[in-house]
């Protein structure tokens, strides 16, 4: 707060107390508690501003590492479900394997059983010539139905395994959608972190501007006191002191792109400038007020009248009025004057609702040429071309 920082400084500088301040109030020690409150909460909320800033960066860096890791974990999953699922497809393809080797033999046991069968039907009708071979087909019915036996036993097995190979491919799929969704929170985190980290900078780059604008207002401030302080010193008397403050406070003020017209300022630097030229800025050969001033649209002649109806030409060098020759008296209060374009012509309009016009002659003295008349009281007049103006009163506009 800039009128804070104000205050607190002409404290700190001027180091009032009790018997000083009760010249004005009896207020002043409550005062001083309340500029020592108000500064106390100003400094406490710039603290608090910095340690919620602190705190908001310290939980983006958490929340970013915490990130990394979970996308780490999702990435290793990732692979081992790659791998579950990789090793499921094989166990799959033996199973596959050896329930084709198990039909393979169950058809070749069935086709033995077959032989044999028909072995054994021939053996009935060639009993006796078969009697040698009965055995044989037994054996061979024997083994053939052990076979039978064991391909049933194989086929159950790689049943059993192709059961559990399609458990494992869904228990691979089923970790691979999980690491997908830990991918997904994953990255919704990293997200989040980052855009925290983008509020948290927006923060800090507020934070940074209102830091300057904070040091922009306390320059501008400083600047006032400066300027403040020239006009004490001008009036203790230190002239090159006073005339060195107000240049550094137009300065200051400057380079803070400041408002260009400061009344401090301005008193500081008209004061030390008037002074300076011994006041031959100011022109005294009017005896009345003086209400109108115009000049020539080109070079520096200007005509000055005051409300007794004193009419002057005068010539302005260097912010400095000297008349030239005698004046003219309409005894009317004039309150506007204009010289027309082509700078021949003054146009004077009065309080009494009347006009004059005055031709200007070549060596700028004043002859009157004509009047006119309009109703009111005058506030302004306005050129149109170099023969025709407009008068405004407090009435009517007249051309």
């Amino acid at each position: 707060d800039p009128e804070l920082q104000l205050a607190w400084k002409w404290k700190e500088e001027a180091k009032p107390n009790t018997t000083w301040a009760s010249r004005y109030n009896n207020y002043f020690e409550k005062a001083i508690l309340f500029l020592d409150y108000c500064k106390q909460q100003s400094e406490l909320e710039l603290q608090h501003k910095e340690k919620m800033q602190k705190k908001r960066l310290r939980r983006a860096r958490v929340i970013a590492i915490f990130i990394s890791c979970i996308a780490l974990l999702a990435f290793l999953l990732a692979i081992y479900s790659f791998d579950q699922r990789n090793k499921a497809n094989k166990q799959k393809l033996v199973a596959i394997n050896k329930t084709q080797e198990a039909e393979q033999e169950r058809k070749n046991a069935l086709a033995q059983q077959k032989v044999a069968e028909e072995n054994a039907t021939e053996a009935d009708k060639q009993k006796k010539a078969a009697e040698e071979n009965a055995a044989e087909a037994l054996k061979q019915k024997a083994e053939a139905d052990k076979q039978r036996k064991t391909a049933e036993v194989n086929a159950e097995e790689a049943s059993k395994q192709k059961i559990n190979a399609e458990k494992q491919a869904q228990e691979a799929d089923k970790q691979r959608k999980t690491a997908e969704e830990n991918a997904a929170e994953a990255n919704k985190q990293k997200k989040k972190a980052e855009t925290e980290k983008i509020e948290a900078d927006k923060q800090r780059k507020t934070a940074e501007e209102q830091r300057k604008i904070s040091n922009r207002l306390k320059e501008l401030a400083d600047a006032r006191n400066l300027a403040n302080l020239s006009m004490f010193k001008f009036r203790a008397g230190n002239k090159t002191e006073s005339k060195s403050l107000a240049i550094q406070a137009f300065e200051l003020n400057k380079e803070n792109n400041g408002p260009k017209q400061v009344g401090e300022i301005y008193a500081a630097l008209h004061s030390n400038w008037t002074d300076a030229i011994n006041h031959k800025n100011q022109a005294s050969y009017h005896t009345y007020p003086v209400k109108c001033i115009t000049g020539k649209p080109e070079g520096n002649i200007v005509f000055t009248a005051d409300e007794s109806g004193v009419i002057y030409t005068a010539k302005a060098d260097d912010g400095i009025v000297k008349p030239l020759g005698n004046s003219i008296n309409i005894k009317e209060d004039v309150r506007a004057m204009l010289v027309t374009q082509d700078a021949s012509k003054l146009i004077v309009a009065t309080a009494s609702s009347k006009g004059f016009i005055f031709e200007i002659s070549k060596n700028n003295t004043l002859s009157k040429q004509a009047e006119f008349s309009f109703l009111g009281i005058a506030k302004s007049i306005a050129s149109i071309n170099k023969n025709n103006f407009i008068v405004l009163s407090d009435k009517e506009i007249t051309k």
